[in-house]
């Protein structure tokens, strides 16, 4: 929840956001689909977390991006 208080005579705004943590999220195991010509074992060398670490977007960014990169595939979907 946020809320906003804004003073119009002296041009400023006060913000107060409210943030409730919720349970950890992990990064879970990785499953290919659609390789036809790719190993399995060799895409899996490509991700960049073991199951059960700390959720965080950018290592799912970093995976399409290694993929991709790959010269291997003309599209990655995640």
């Amino acid at each position: 929840a946020h809320t906003a208080v804004i003073d119009r005579t002296r041009k400023t705004a006060a913000l107060d956001f409210t943030l409730t943590q919720g349970s950890k999220a992990t990064m879970g195991r990785v499953s290919f689909s659609g390789q036809k010509t790719v190993n399995e074992s060799y895409l899996q060398k490509s991700v960049p977390w073991r199951e059960g670490t700390c959720y965080r977007q950018q290592r799912i960014e970093d995976l399409r991006g290694k993929l991709f990169e790959s010269g291997l595939f003309s599209g990655v979907d995640i």
